[in-house]
């Protein structure tokens, strides 16, 4: 099973969150789009899969995504 963030479609996963919210196995994750370097906060956020092989294939997040940025083959 392959799961996929369209992270531009996304938009700002912080304010939004519910495929992390909805998904009943916690396969995603945030992490800042840029590393963090001294004096330079965490900015533009996005959802990303951190524990694929937990994927159970129900489509929660896929059904509830606003934005229609997840896809799962």
């Amino acid at each position: 099973m392959k799961i996929r963030v369209d992270s531009d479609a996304c938009g700002d996963p912080m304010e939004c969150r519910i495929c992390l919210e909805r998904c009943p196995s916690g396969v995603f994750g945030t992490h800042p789009r840029r590393r963090r370097g001294p004096g330079r906060a965490a900015d533009k956020w996005i959802v990303d899969v951190i524990f694929a092989s937990q994927c159970s294939g129900c489509k929660e997040c896929m059904a509830f995504c606003p934005k229609q940025a997840i896809r799962i083959k």
